[in-house]
C-alpha cells in the first residue's frame, strides 16, 4: 500500500481493518476484534475514523509505541499533533511536525502527516502512515 492509498482511504471498514492489526496489534475473527488475551470489542462498534474518542485510542497506541521503542519514526518531534484549520475545510494531523496554518496546505514535507474532512479520519491515516513506514 503506498502513500497515496492511504491518504485517499475513505472513512469504513477498510480503514478500520488496516488499523486494527497495523496499529491496535489486534485480529479480526468474525464479528468480533480479538487482542492477545481477549475479545476486544464487536467489529462493529469500533470505529476511529468517524469518532474521536476511538481515534485517540489509535493515536495513544501509536504513542506508546514511540515510547516502548517498538516504533521509529525519524523525527524527534513524534507525538501527535492536529489542527483545524479555519480559512480551509478540513484537518491536519502528523506525527513527524508542529503542525501551523502553512503546513496544512502542503504535507509533501512530513513523511508521517494527513489530511481529512474530519479529525478522526486525519489521525487515523497519519496512524496507518507512521506505522507502515515506521516498523510495525
Amino acid at each position: 500500500m503506498t502513500r497515496d492509498d492511504i491518504l485517499s482511504m475513505p472513512a469504513g471498514y477498510g480503514i478500520r481493518k488496516l488499523l486494527g492489526e497495523k496499529v491496535m496489534g489486534w485480529n479480526q475473527q468474525g464479528k468480533w476484534w480479538v487482542g492477545i488475551a481477549s475479545v476486544i470489542c464487536p467489529v462493529s462498534v469500533w470505529e476511529p475514523d468517524e469518532n474521536i474518542a476511538a481515534a485517540w485510542d489509535v493515536a495513544d497506541k501509536i504513542n506508546r509505541m514511540i515510547a516502548e521503542n517498538i516504533l521509529e519514526l525519524e523525527n524527534d518531534y513524534n507525538y501527535l499533533t492536529l489542527e483545524c484549520v479555519g480559512y480551509t475545510s478540513g484537518y491536519a494531523a502528523s506525527f513527524d511536525c508542529l503542525l501551523d496554518h502553512e503546513w496544512f496546505e502542503d504535507i509533501t514535507n512530513y513523511k508521517y502527516a494527513a489530511r481529512a474532512d474530519t479529525a478522526p479520519l486525519a489521525i487515523c491515516r497519519a496512524a496507518l502512515l507512521a506505522v507502515m513506514d515506521g516498523g510495525q
